[in-house]
């Protein structure tokens, strides 16, 4: 039998436009998963959500702005990193899917990886 693939719209008001919707719903309690709604309840998340809730042009500002620094993260190849079967946690040494072993990429402020 086939695998069924099984998607989730991460902003079921407005899913195929580019705009804040995702943070216009999340204080009424509907994030799609457990840590979407655990941004409304960290003091300092909340006050992002709601930012970016009332601001729809500082939430593009920002957006773009990651989506640059995500640009620059360098791609794990040959033997450095490794393709994890759980994502957070490392793969057990005798995993065949293991690629070499890497130390962890410096982060900025916003959490994305630095060159």
């Amino acid at each position: 039998m086939p695998a069924t693939l099984i998607t989730t719209a991460m902003d079921p008001g407005t899913p195929n436009v580019l705009d804040n919707n995702y943070y216009k719903l999340l204080p009424r309690g509907m994030g799609p998963f457990f840590s979407d709604n655990q941004l409304r309840v960290d003091p300092q998340m909340a006050a992002l959500v709601s930012s970016f809730a009332a601001n729809e042009t500082l939430w593009k500002e920002k957006f773009a702005a990651a989506m640059v620094k995500m640009d620059r993260i360098q791609v794990q190849t040959g033997t450095c990193g490794e393709v994890r079967l759980n994502c957070s946690v490392v793969n057990p040494t005798s995993s065949s899917i293991k690629l070499g072993s890497s130390t962890a990429p410096a982060v900025d402020e916003d959490g994305i990886a630095t060159s």
